[in-house]
């Protein structure tokens, strides 16, 4: 928000920070309440975004009387007059006109904490590029799929995408639940179950042209059937002819059936590469998409990222830069490592990210899934300590479950057991490319059994490990969950933990 009567300073070469600290310009405001005031005035009172850590407006020089414009990312969108002002709030009169353009934001999913509630605000206020960071156990799908739901209801068409099917499966689950008009690009044998009635050929079998396309289908395998019967030359020609032209007219009504699919949906989902222009997009018309969403795009090479983003001149991206890289599988380099030096390890997001700063990013940065300790090391290391556990997780141990005793085990939320010098030595297999620690396995094993003597159920217990030889030769006595061998392996530095 700006004030008029000292125009001269939004003319200058200076920044927003810069207009706010002198005065003539307040900025993060939300809208928190309006009502109709005298002579069916709109008054909008608005207040600093629950993100901004001052509770209080910074001092300021206007007054009430004072014209004022109200503007967002993409210019000005009201002028009014400032009819009250105090240290927490502003509240302006507007013409009835401008109703529509100050309507606040109703979140679709109330239970957003402000972290997410802000990445929503600023993913939709961006003009080109916004980027969602979104650290383990942050909510990060869920922000991603409010972002969605909000464009929609703006009236915009969403493409959304990721690098993996089973990521953008997730995100078709999840609107599924909001009664979305979507629609899943992919071959039917790599989606999920529960998502298949969302997939393009399930949409297609249920269109009011099915019908004509099977009696095509029908009418060639006909067509077929009495061109192997005839040995009459003329009469071979006639149904190859014939062939050609119901394959010609087969083609045009399931591309026609297709782009009535297309465009009747809200959000279109596919993998990156599933966005090709080789594919049934290719049927919509340029600009149809004015979104794109790329979900999980810190793991995906930046090449696989530009194929949706040709369909839209607005995307977001969402990801965590500071976990695992973008995989690499290259033959012309000879080695992933070779690969990786000559760049293909720097995803999208991250360059973006390093560019262009807190201009273009937005943290998460309240945490739903660990324990505020095991959470600690990575907040501090990797996300400058700006994370924070839920305080539903942040003291939740396993004793804490119904049915579960108190006992040591089941009292640590981690728990680091240094195997260095205890003679746990290394299986030594010539013939195995993997590796093993049998004392390792014995020790995880005891723990495993503590745990379950304790009361916690062994099919909510899993052990991960990075080799696959590292598996126990029998089951553990009582593992009766979806895992058929309990594994387990060391962690950074020869230590060995579980927690």
């Amino acid at each position: 928000m700006g004030g008029w009567r000292r125009n001269r300073s939004w003319q200058e070469n200076v920044s927003l920070k810069e207009l706010q600290s002198r005065g003539v310009c307040l900025l993060k405001l939300q809208v928190s309440s309006q009502r109709t005031g005298l002579y069916g005035r709109l008054l909008v009172t608005l207040e600093p975004r629950r993100c901004v850590s001052a509770a209080a407006l910074p001092s300021s020089s206007f007054t009430s009387g004072d014209i004022v414009g109200l503007y967002d990312e993409g210019g000005q969108l009201a002028t009014g007059i400032l009819t009250r002002i105090t240290q927490k709030a502003v509240t302006v009169a507007f013409d009835e006109s401008h109703d529509s353009q100050l309507t606040p934001l109703t979140f679709c999913n109330p239970a957003l904490d402000a972290s997410q509630q802000e990445a929503v605000l600023f993913a939709l206020s961006q003009k080109e590029l916004a980027i969602i960071h979104g650290p383990p156990g942050t909510g990060k799908t869920t922000t991603v799929v409010e972002i969605i739901l909000q464009a929609v209801k703006r009236g915009s068409k969403v493409l959304c995408c990721a690098p993996s099917n089973i990521a953008v499966d997730n995100l078709v689950e999840r609107l599924a639940q909001r009664k979305q008009r979507i629609l899943r690009l992919g071959h039917p044998a790599r989606l999920l179950d529960s998502i298949q009635q969302h997939s393009l050929d399930a949409v297609l079998a249920r269109s009011d042209g099915a019908r004509i396309v099977a009696d095509i289908r029908r009418d060639i395998d006909q067509a077929w059937a009495k061109n192997r019967k005839t040995q009459d030359k003329r009469e071979k020609s006639n149904f190859r002819d014939e062939i050609k032209l119901l394959r010609k007219e087969l083609k045009d009504r399931e591309e026609a059936a297709m782009l009535e699919s297309l465009a009747a949906a809200s959000v279109v989902l596919a993998t990156n590469t599933g966005a090709s222009a080789d594919g049934p997009l290719k049927l919509l018309p340029d600009g149809h998409f004015d979104v794109v969403v790329i979900d999980e795009c810190a793991q995906a090479l930046e090449a696989s990222c530009w194929i949706p983003l040709l369909k839209a001149r607005k995307c977001i991206l969402a990801g965590d830069h500071k976990q695992l890289p973008p995989t690499i599988v290259s033959h012309k380099l000879l080695s992933p490592g070779r690969a990786a030096l000559a760049g293909l390890s720097l995803s999208l997001m991250e360059r973006l990210a390093e560019q262009h700063g807190a201009g273009a990013v937005r943290m998460l940065t309240v945490q739903y899934r660990m324990h505020q300790a095991i959470a600690r090391w990575a907040s501090e290391a990797l996300y400058h300590g700006q994370l924070t556990a839920h305080p539903s997780v942040a003291g939740h141990l396993l004793r804490d479950l119904p049915g579960v005793a108190a006992t040591e085990e089941t009292g640590l939320p981690l728990l680091l057991v240094d195997t260095a010098g205890c003679g746990l030595l290394e299986l030594e297999e010539e013939d195995e490319q993997s590796k093993g620690n049998p004392g390792e396995v014995r020790l995880v094993s005891l723990h495993f059994q503590a745990l379950v003597d304790a009361g916690v159920r062994a099919a909510d217990i899993a052990v991960i490990t990075p080799y696959n030889l590292q598996c126990l030769p029998h089951p553990v006595p009582g593992f009766t969950g979806s895992l058929c061998q309990l594994i387990f392996g060391p962690a950074l530095g020869g230590r060995a933990a579980s927690g």
